[in-house]
């Protein structure tokens, strides 16, 4: 197995094993992160951006929505041509922003705060 194959000398660093032994120059940040305050820092960040939400945010969920509809759109009104790129493209992108986008922050109550209406 992997474990075999490592000669005894060789420092295993994080990132390129799941065997790490040692931090790699780029991780060596984390041992000193004061993990304490950084999920305090966090918790006010969620705090603040929760607070802060409003219509702006719907407005932009709203535009977000009209660009996935216009490539659901034009990709449906361009695929009689023939089987074209552009076409499989938009209506990928159109789908994939639906599905990925829109419905995962809804699903998961992103909009709650903000849309007085029930609509999100």
């Amino acid at each position: 197995g992997i474990v075999n194959n490592i000669r005894h000398n060789d420092e295993i660093l994080s990132g390129s094993d799941y065997n790490s032994q040692k931090l790699s120059k780029a991780d060596e940040w984390i041992a000193s992160l004061n993990f304490e305050s950084f999920r305090k820092d966090i918790g006010d960040l969620g705090k603040t951006l929760a607070a802060n939400q409003g219509p702006a945010d719907v407005a932009h969920l709203e535009k977000m929505i009209l660009w996935s509809r216009c490539c659901s759109w034009v990709g449906i009104l361009t695929m009689w041509i023939a089987v074209n790129p552009i076409s499989i493209f938009l209506l990928s992108l159109g789908t994939m922003t639906r599905w990925a986008i829109i419905g995962h922050h809804i699903c998961h109550g992103g909009f709650d705060r903000c849309d007085k209406s029930g609509r999100y």
